[in-house]
């Protein structure tokens, strides 16, 4: 386990960047964030919509996937790029949708 080292190439050594854990984790919710969603339904169908701190850096892959005994379904309806919406439908036999959304914008 290592922390504090930067490689760099060539002869000329840069200034040392120092980021904080909130930065470098910010940094990385660009490429993929990974949450657990949980609906509760009053009626057969119920929307949500989920808003991505900070903005993925592209239009992310999107995965849905209901916890197991949940009774209900969800799937993605929409993704509004540039404000991050991701817009949920639910159709369920039951009071609640539990699930994990995964969006990956890798390169």
């Amino acid at each position: 386990f290592m922390t504090g080292v930067q490689m760099e190439l060539g002869p000329t050594a840069t200034e040392f960047e120092h980021r904080t854990y909130g930065d470098e984790l910010r940094s990385c919710k660009r490429y993929y964030n990974h949450f657990n969603m949980l609906i509760d339904n009053d009626a057969w169908t119920s929307i949500l919509e989920q808003i991505l701190v900070p903005s993925m850096r592209a239009i992310p892959t999107i995965t849905t996937t209901p916890v197991a005994g949940s009774g209900a379904t969800f799937a993605v309806v929409s993704f509004a790029r540039g404000s991050d919406i991701i817009v949920y439908q639910s159709v369920a036999n039951s009071e609640q949708t539990n699930g994990v959304v995964t969006c990956d914008a890798e390169l």
